[in-house]
């Protein structure tokens, strides 16, 4: 339900909504639900390489450091409100551990430090949108002129539903979609700095992507991700976008922005004549 890590330099609190992990503190962001997974996966499979002792007492506590530990985690259980905390601590090049819910304090490997020294920062989604392309069912282009709407059919056709009605290129949409997926932050944005959306063009901004994805086939319990995008700096090749779930933005290179389509035609499907015409032209 939640985690809170303290370690030497770093100390984070992450809580769980549905099937992603989300930090509360010292950042309010996603986090990259498969490392929050990972740091609970080691600690539940933490194994003693030795048993120092078998009912822990105060003073036993305090020879291995416990009643101070370097690291110390603590899980807020969904069943019944409980809560465990994992002590760890480390003398010279031995790492000792108990748990709340143990008598025991045991001698273990010291390989998951790695993570636990992790600030949240390290820790942070850096995807605009996750997402899986193929789920994808409907798209909503803006940017300049382009106003379009394609939806796939259940033979995962792709079809114009605006400006026009008619078959849309179904391999350069998912092409598209993909990039979308893709998309990765060199850099966060956070309040307040992010709230000044004119800073990074996000006021008006050049381009807008909305994706609708299905959830267990029902349509009603379709999921939206809308992602904005500001205004190039050309000197940097860097561009500001948005998630509209999101107050922070995510700083990236533009390069992305030549995959836009700049005619509907980009994304209609070649006629016959065109693909002879390219080949012709491919070929040695």
């Amino acid at each position: 339900k939640n985690v809170k890590l303290r370690a030497k330099k770093t100390l984070w609190l992450a809580s769980k909504k549905g099937e992603e992990w989300f930090f509360r503190n010292p950042v309010n962001a996603l986090a990259k639900t498969s490392k929050i997974d990972d740091i609970l996966s080691s600690l539940s499979n933490l194994k003693a390489k030795e048993f120092v002792s078998e009912e822990k007492k105060k003073d036993d506590v305090k020879k291995y450091g416990l009643d101070r530990p370097e690291y110390e985690i603590t899980l807020g259980m969904p069943l019944a409100n409980q809560e465990v905390i994992f002590s760890l601590h480390k003398e010279e090049d031995k790492l000792y551990a108990t748990t709340s819910l143990s008598t025991k304090i045991v001698e273990t490997e010291d390989t998951l430090l790695t993570d636990l020294e992790k600030e949240a920062e390290e820790l942070r989604e850096k995807k605009v949108a996750s997402f899986y392309s193929w789920e994808a069912n409907r798209l909503h282009l803006k940017k300049g002129e382009i106003d379009w709407i394609v939806a796939k059919d259940e033979e995962d056709n792709w079809h114009f539903e605006s400006p026009l009605k008619e078959e849309a290129d179904r391999s350069k949409i998912q092409t598209f979609i993909r990039k979308i997926e893709s998309l990765e932050a060199t850099e966060f944005i956070d309040p307040p700095l992010s709230l000044n959306l004119k800073e990074y063009g996000l006021d008006n901004p050049q381009a807008e992507v909305k994706i609708w994805i299905e959830e267990n086939e029902d349509e009603e319990n379709a999921k939206e991700i809308t992602v904005l995008i500001g205004s190039e700096d050309k000197e940097s090749k860097k561009v500001v976008v948005k998630n509209a779930q999101f107050d922070y933005l995510f700083r990236m290179d533009s390069a992305f922005l030549e995959e836009f389509p700049k005619d509907i035609k980009d994304w209609k499907p070649e006629e016959e004549e065109e693909k002879e015409e390219k080949k012709e032209k491919e070929r040695p």
